[in-house]
């Protein structure tokens, strides 16, 4: 294996850019024009899904939160879809702005219910359609 030499990373500075030149540069370059409206877009996105989903009580948060990775970035096998295993106990009360405790308690009764394995990494959703008739409840 070959030594790398990092020197270049230590002695980076950030320096903040005019407007003009990055308008400029975004002009003469429809390439990274494409991209930071794409990227615009994308954070647009993401923020209304977090956004919107206050309007819910936090059990209703999490059972949308499953239900849209399930489809998004699970892994279909057979009639479950498997999440990917970053996507912990940690991760659905961080996003779903509750505290560690209450998204383990809706976890558990999900588990309880036969919707859900959580407890032996990685989340497999057994029944996308049960967690879909669950009710919601807004705020």
């Amino acid at each position: 294996m070959k030594n790398f030499d990092f020197s270049a990373i230590t002695r980076t500075a950030l320096v903040r850019i005019d407007t003009s030149i990055v308008l400029e540069i975004l002009e003469k370059t429809p390439f990274f024009t494409d991209v930071l409206l794409e990227i615009i877009h994308d954070l647009n996105q993401r923020e209304y899904t977090f956004s919107s989903q206050f309007q819910y009580q936090i059990k209703d948060r999490v059972i949308l939160l499953l239900k849209k990775l399930a489809l998004d970035m699970g892994i279909k096998n057979g009639a479950k879809y498997v999440l990917p295993r970053g996507i912990t106990s940690y991760y659905i009360a961080a996003y779903c702005g509750c505290t560690r405790q209450s998204a383990i308690k809706i976890l558990n009764h999900l588990e309880e219910e036969q919707l859900i394995r959580y407890k032996h990494c990685p989340i497999e959703i057994f029944d996308i359609q049960g967690l879909s008739n669950i009710s919601l409840e807004i705020v």
